[in-house]
């Protein structure tokens, strides 16, 4: 191949061609030889420099500059290479000079424009300037990893452990070691993912650098997987601050959103941009609620508290104003807040917006403080001027003048004005004199003075004084002499309305003793027939006709029984302790019970009417006691009406079931109206009954949290009507066959049940009574096999050692209850039936026996069907 390049015939064309523009200038710099090209910015208009001296035609800074160095070049016979700057009235440019010794006295310099690179190279260290200062300022840095060393790199601002531009190093296993524990794992794997191909997103983790936690983010640029090769990098970034800030935030937004004041804030025109968790619960709104929807003008609020929010933005004059105001009841549907404290202010964003921030405070226990102090303190001082008690003060440190003193009208005085005086400038000097004889006394030895005195008032009446002076600490300062006169007389008034409220009490004494009466003739009653019949029973021996005499004798026990509950109930009424079964229940059915109980008991002449009523209506409550004052009602009106008929029924009337019974008797006059629910009270002497009925359902009702109220006018009939709360029971039952439902019940529970005989079956019964135990062993000892325990203890044991199919426990039993024993027996077999027996019938009784165990529950005396029932269910 032909070398061209060095042919001397190519010479010229190979120099056009190159960037430089070559010069061969003697020792003094005249240019004795050169190539030019075109494009060179200083000598594109000069074109033959032969015989011109360079150093002398450059600009005079550049030429001191190139001088310098040219002289190195001549006297030390070295080569020179170095930039230059060539500022020209177009522009500042630059050009890199390379000067060579050529032959004795000549030197070639090479003249090469370096402008737009080194115009690139400024703006390339500008800008890594700029950016080291970003990454200053966001914490930034760059990681590298090689898999094969397993060593980290880093390097930058991020202010954990670098904070320069050269890269440092550690090993994974000590990078490791300084990361929190429970972010190891995770950057094991995450480096993995990476070499794996399976991940390149970013990771966040922790360190503990300088005994504070540093939380960085790694970000993967690039990597390379090449065999012997297997690297990462990318950059880092410190979010110790981001993530403190944001947690602050968290923090703040916590704290204003659980606080217990009202926090919002609205744009000028009222939309609302931000509400706290009070805020939502006070103005009924919901967390998904789009706030941007709403507007306080539609919040259910006040409607002077609404335009007061919408003309809010009128009444800032400066930004920095605080705009503080108290709202009266500003919530229509929260009736228990009486004013809130409201002050808002604005707040301006960098773009110039306002937004308007209030805060509000509920002050109603302020307001209800305030109110009871200022009433406290009326009351106080009406009472101080209206006590038959003079109360006064005298400091002991200020010649015993007096401080304080209440109007009285029974003491006997030269002013009324005593502020500020002795005791010498009030009373007469003898008087004056005896008490301040006392006050040095009470001085001297701290002892009260107490004593009784009979004196008269300005008009000459006689009254008793009775009169205490004690000496009170007053703290730093003196002692004071505080002195009460009290005119005991007035006691004597007292006394005679004492004397007043026995008799009553009597009296009352006496009514409930008349109730008693009339409650033994009640009992002796059925007691008749129970104690006559059953003799003829023992004495009869037709089967049939002692099946009659034990149905009558059954009905005048059932009587009884309700008698006695109906006692009971009065006296749970009177201590307040009455119990309530409550339970979803039909109003359709407990008037069709309660029709079918009445309608054959009405008076001759008399129609009782069920009005139409909604059958659909459930509510929960206890039935039993709705019926008890619907009979005492029904009951009631029978007595007084003679003629026509008694209605009753029911309707739904808002959040409440009204109830009534209205009849068409004899009525009462309206002034009688408040005292028909009075206890004892009988507005007719003439009807029979205890004065109590009333009464009870009153209680029944209130407790059931409803009203009771009578309307009636004399002579044209009495309505009593009643309210019940209309509470919805989760699960209803069907409501289309429930008379026909009641009336099987009712049949079944009347059938007798029949007990077929099983001697093999065992029943323990616990029972310590043995008049009781005879009773069980006559109703089912022919048809099981009967054991008995006289206690407790003696159950456990008989149960361990016979096993028995069933036990009857009686509650109350010497040694051991029936309870307990029962809460043993169940840590043994949880399977054998126990059915208690106790005396003990109110609902807690009952709930404690089946809370410790027991199957089911039979009062007594014992029903013999019930037993039977009972027994034929678990056997």
């Amino acid at each position: 191949m032909k070398k061209i390049l060095h042919n001397p015939q190519y010479s010229d064309k190979i120099l056009q061609i190159t960037a430089d523009t070559m010069f061969l200038v003697n020792y003094e710099g005249v240019c004795v030889d050169m190539v030019i090209h075109a494009n060179q910015r200083f000598f594109k208009n000069r074109r033959n420099l032969l015989g011109e001296n360079l150093l002398e035609i450059l600009p005079q800074e550049t030429s001191a500059s190139l001088k310098e160095e040219f002289e190195k070049v001549i006297n030390n016979k070295v080569v020179s290479t170095k930039n230059y700057i060539l500022p020209l009235p177009e522009g500042t440019y630059f050009f890199k000079c390379i000067m060579h010794p050529f032959e004795e006295g000549l030197v070639l310099c090479q003249y090469r424009d370096i402008t737009s690179r080194t115009l690139i190279k400024t703006q390339l260290e500008k800008t890594n300037i700029e950016l080291q200062e970003v990454e200053k300022a966001a914490k930034i840095g760059q990681w590298k990893y090689d898999y094969s060393k397993q060593t980290f790199y880093y390097k930058g601002f991020t202010g954990a452990m670098s904070n320069s531009e050269r890269y440092k190093s550690i090993s994974l296993e000590k990078y490791l070691s300084i990361m929190h524990k429970d972010d190891r794992p995770g950057f094991v794997s995450w480096m993995n993912s990476i070499h794996d191909n399976t991940n390149t997103e970013t990771f966040e983790y922790s360190i503990q650098w300088k005994n504070e936690a540093v939380f960085l983010r790694l970000k993967v640029l690039s990597k390379k997987l090449s065999p012997g090769d297997e690297a990462v990098e990318g950059y880092s970034q410190n979010l110790t601050d981001i993530i403190k800030l944001d947690e602050s935030l968290r923090n703040a937004t916590k704290a204003i959103n659980y606080a217990s004041e009202d926090i919002f804030a609205m744009k000028l025109d009222g939309t609302l941009t931000f509400t706290n968790e009070q805020f939502r619960r006070h103005y009924l709104l919901t967390n998904d609620t789009d706030l941007s929807t709403i507007k306080v003008d539609d919040l259910p609020v006040d409607q002077n508290l609404k335009k007061r929010w919408m003309e809010m933005h009128s009444r800032f004059i400066n930004v920095t104003d605080i705009v503080r105001y108290i709202e009266k009841k500003p919530f229509p549907h929260l009736k228990g807040i009486l004013a809130f404290d409201f002050f808002s202010y604005i707040v301006r964003d960098s773009e110039g917006n306002d937004t308007i921030w209030t805060f509000g405070r509920d002050i109603s226990e302020q307001i209800r403080h305030e109110e009871e102090v200022k009433e406290v303190n009326q009351i106080m001082n009406t009472v101080l001027k209206n006590l038959p008690i003079a109360i006064s003060v005298k400091d002991t440190g200020n010649d015993l003048r007096y401080i304080y003193r209440n109007p009285v009208s029974f003491l006997k005085m030269k002013t009324t004005d005593v502020i500020g005086k002795t005791d010498f400038d009030v009373y007469p000097d003898d008087t004056a004199l005896t008490f301040r004889n006392e006050d040095l006394a009470l001085i001297k030895d701290n002892k009260p003075i107490i004593y009784n005195k009979e004196t008269t008032d300005g008009n000459g009446n006689k009254y008793i004084v009775h009169k205490l002076k004690i000496l009170a600490d007053n703290g730093d300062r003196s002692p004071l002499i505080i002195s009460l006169e009290t005119d005991i007389t007035k006691m004597k008034e007292l006394e005679s309305e004492l004397i007043k409220a026995k008799d009553k009490a009597e009296n009352s004494d006496k009514l409930k003793s008349a109730f008693l009466a009339n409650m033994s003739h009640e009992i002796r009653t059925p007691l008749n027939a129970i104690v006559g019949f059953s003799r003829v029973i023992a004495d009869t021996q037709d089967p049939k006709e002692r099946m009659e005499y034990y149905d009558i004798v059954e009905s005048n026990n059932n009587r009884l029984l309700q008698l006695i509950n109906e006692i009971l109930d009065l006296s749970r009424i009177e201590s307040g302790i009455m119990e309530f079964v409550e339970q979803p229940v039909s109003m359709n059915v407990i008037c069709l019970e309660v029709l079918d109980a009445h309608k054959f008991r009405c008076p001759e002449n008399v129609e009782l009417i069920y009005d139409d009523s909604d059958p659909n209506i459930w509510i929960y409550s206890d039935k039993n006691r709705l019926i008890q004052v619907f009979s005492n009602l029904i009951g009631n009106a029978f007595k007084f009406t003679r003629e026509g008929s008694v209605r009753f029924g029911y309707k739904l009337k808002g959040e409440f079931i009204e109830c009534y019974v209205k009849d068409t008797g004899v009525g009462f006059s309206k002034e009688k109206s408040n005292k028909v629910f009075e206890r004892f009270a009988k507005l007719n002497t003439t009807a029979q009954g205890t004065g109590l009925g009333l009464s009870i359902c009153q209680s029944i009702i209130e407790k059931l949290g409803g009203t009771i109220c009578a309307k009636s006018d004399e002579g044209k009939g009495a309505e009593f009507i009643f309210t019940h709360p209309y509470v919805v029971p989760e699960e209803e039952a069907g409501s289309g066959n429930n008379k026909d439902k009641n009336a099987d019940q009712k049949l079944s529970e009347n059938k007798r049940v029949e007990l077929s005989e099983k001697k093999d079956m065992v029943v323990l019964v616990a029972e310590d009574n043995d008049s009781n135990f005879k009773l069980l062993n006559v109703m089912i000892g022919k048809k099981f096999t009967l054991l008995r325990a006289h206690d407790g203890i003696e159950a456990v044991t008989m149960f361990e050692e016979h096993k028995p199919n069933i036990i009857l426990m009686d509650i109350k039993m010497p040694n051991m209850d029936g309870l307990d024993a029962t809460r043993v027996i169940r840590e043994v077999s949880p399977d054998i039936p126990i059915i208690a027996l106790s005396a003990y019938v109110f609902d807690n009784d009952i709930k404690a026996a089946l809370g410790c165990g027991c199957n089911d529950f039979i009062p007594k005396p014992v029903s013999l069907d019930l037993l039977s029932e009972i027994l034929k269910k678990y056997l």
